[in-house]
């Protein structure tokens, strides 16, 4: 279901690209806090390998990632749920739990 929407996520992309030039600043601090985001899912991908396939709220969470980059940058476009910084966050504490409630 998710991979249905790829052409809003690459209608977003060339949205950002258009629009890069007028509002670099902020697009820079949007692309870090992305990045901080992001960067958890890659760890604990690294120590888990699969860890989306087993875990629906990493997989939620990894799509809620692209939901939010939408939000950010092509905000016309609109998302498939609501999503902000909080909410990732409140995602991510049950890919923790998850995880620590499943060790290896």
């Amino acid at each position: 279901e998710w991979f249905a929407q790829y052409p809003r996520y690459m209608k977003a992309l060339r949205n950002r690209v258009e629009r890069l030039s007028g509002q670099y600043a902020r697009d820079q601090q949007h692309t870090q806090m992305l990045g901080e985001l992001q960067a958890r899912l890659h760890e604990a991908q690294e120590q888990r390998q699969g860890l989306e396939q087993v875990c629906a709220a990493a997989m939620l969470y990894r799509w809620m990632l692209e939901e939010f980059r939408v939000s950010l940058f092509a905000q016309n476009l609109g998302t498939r749920q609501a999503v902000s910084q909080k909410r990732l966050l409140a995602q991510w504490d049950l890919v923790v739990a998850w995880v620590s409630q499943h060790p290896r």
